[in-house]
């Protein structure tokens, strides 16, 4: 059994790569977090680890998030998957571009991705612009999201799951 903690020592870091590191420099940080939720008190022996990873703002609730950690209906450009994707553009939209968009129950959906379904596989009709886009047919999850999302808005799930905490959007 482990413990972990998390705190966000700098939210701009220059010249590290996403990934992890040890200490990397902020042995002395007094933002270290001293203990672990269950109370557990961490010792100079532990290991200690700098996660480094990009935060995304933009959200409602003005804090900052890590990509996991999105909230449903989060919408950002995945240029890794871009990057990627030459030549047939499987993730890629016309603009060159790979949106991805957070889904109740934690899964990232590529919009630019084959829609599920018989075959000849087709890719999602995409409508408006990012963020505010609207896609046919509904996005299923199969066993985890089945909803629409409608210029922009995560509908609740069209086989009645309730995902904790996420409001009634559409």
């Amino acid at each position: 059994m482990g413990h972990d903690a998390t705190v966000i020592i700098d939210p701009q870091v220059q010249g590290l790569q996403e990934g992890g590191l040890l200490k990397y420099g902020f042995e002395n940080d007094p933002r270290w977090p001293k203990t672990c939720p269950c109370g557990y008190a961490f010792q100079d022996p532990d290991e200690w680890q700098v996660n480094v990873q990009r935060l995304y703002q933009g959200s409602p609730d003005g804090k900052l998030y890590i990509l996991r950690e999105l909230p449903p209906g989060a919408t950002w450009d995945a240029p890794w998957l871009a990057e990627n994707d030459k030549p047939n553009g499987q993730w890629t939209g016309p603009d060159g571009k790979a949106w991805c968009v957070m889904m109740p129950g934690g899964v990232e959906w590529i919009v630019y991705s084959y829609a599920t379904g018989p075959e000849p596989r087709s890719k999602w009709a995409v409508q408006g612009t990012v963020p505010n886009i609207t896609v046919h047919p509904s996005i299923n999850l199969v066993g985890i999201y089945h909803g629409f999302l409608k210029n922009g808005i995560v509908s609740e799930d069209c086989e009645h799951r309730k995902f904790e905490g996420i409001p009634r959007t559409a």
